[in-house]
């Protein structure tokens, strides 16, 4: 893969600078996770995980317009990145206990905010976004977003 510059200044597959690997900060979506407002424990466990998997796993189209994303851009993800995906994973898997849908949650995370700093826009990833914006998960049909003083609890 060629080297990419992000909107960061960083250069994807560059070795990172000193202070470099913190979690990307320039992308609403990073905002609301490291605020632990969204993917709540409470909306989370409210879920009916399998049947949210199940549709998921089951979305060819889905499928495919994600590979056609990472085979555009890649998927080596830069230490800030990979780490705002670890905790979604962590968060996901903590209050589910299913290991594939916290994957694809943190999959598709990772990407939305790798694609944001390369400004390589795509309509399907654009509309996931916007579904983790407004505190759901894909596939599921109610949505909560935790107020700070919620999260503190």
């Amino acid at each position: 893969m060629s080297s990419r510059k992000l909107r960061d200044g960083n250069t994807l597959g560059a070795a990172p600078e000193a202070g470099a690997g913190r979690v990307p900060g320039n992308h609403p979506l990073v905002e609301l996770i490291r605020g632990g407002r969204i993917f709540a424990t409470g909306y989370l466990r409210s879920l009916d995980v399998d049947a949210v998997f199940s549709q998921w796993d089951a979305d060819e189209a889905g499928h495919a317009a994600f590979i056609a994303i990472i085979n555009r851009v890649g998927d080596q993800f830069e230490p800030g990145i990979q780490e705002i995906r670890d905790v979604v994973f962590d968060r996901i898997y903590a209050a589910t206990q299913h290991h594939e849908l916290a994957a694809y949650v943190c999959e598709e995370i990772g990407l939305i905010v790798l694609c944001h700093q390369l400004q390589d826009a795509d309509p399907w990833l654009k509309e996931r976004d916007e579904i983790y914006r407004a505190g759901r998960l894909p596939y599921a049909a109610t949505g909560f977003r935790a107020s700070p003083e919620q999260t503190r609890s």
